[in-house]
């Protein structure tokens, strides 16, 4: 594994520090290359919310993403550049358009229920960079997104309805990374 100078510094830092194998070495190049990845698309995408005026909002709504996110998987990027450029695009336009469009409670409340749905027809899925290792694990992350669901939704009833019109639409967006996880389509976009 070819390091960068960071990652040299960093590893050469920590070896002052701490005596590690070159296993070690390896692995602790590739957590900080990994780090300072997705704080490089954190920085880009709140960037351009700060610019658009809604880095608040971005920031709610990728919290109803992260929600599930973490329990029931879903399509990824097939690289680091283009998970960032959907990132940059996809998260602060679905943001202004939540912000900018006008929903009626019944509305929201159907989408947010066909969300729950299908999240728990489909979800957990296995994507190529994160798997479902077995029965136990799929039970496992399946329990965890039911505590979720039902968590979030009593929290849906007690907030006002422009929060929760964004942890609603970061739940739908998704809930069409696992749909089209579960429909097979190729993931090199």
């Amino acid at each position: 594994m070819d390091l960068t100078a960071s990652e040299q510094r960093f590893v050469q830092y920590y070896k002052g520090i701490s005596t590690i194998t070159e296993l070690e070495e390896i692995k602790l190049a590739y957590g900080y290359r990994v780090v300072m990845r997705e704080v490089k698309k954190l920085v880009i995408v709140y960037s351009i919310a700060l610019l658009l005026g809604i880095f608040l909002e971005l920031l709610v709504l990728q919290i109803g993403f992260l929600i599930f996110r973490q329990v029931s998987y879903g399509l990824h990027c097939s690289s680091f550049k283009s998970c960032m450029v959907f990132s940059s695009i996809i998260f602060p336009s679905l943001t202004w358009f939540t912000i900018n469009t006008s929903f009626s409670t019944v509305t929201i409340w159907i989408l947010y229920a066909c969300a729950l749905a299908l999240l728990c027809l489909m979800g957990p899925i296995s994507s190529q960079k994160t798997a479902v290792r077995g029965e136990a694990h799929r039970r496992f992350l399946r329990k965890k997104m039911y505590k979720r669901m039902v968590s979030l939704t009593v929290l849906l009833v007690l907030l006002p309805q422009p929060i929760a019109i964004l942890l609603i639409a970061g739940v739908l967006m998704e809930t069409v990374l696992v749909s089209l996880s579960w429909l097979n389509i190729k993931e090199e976009f």
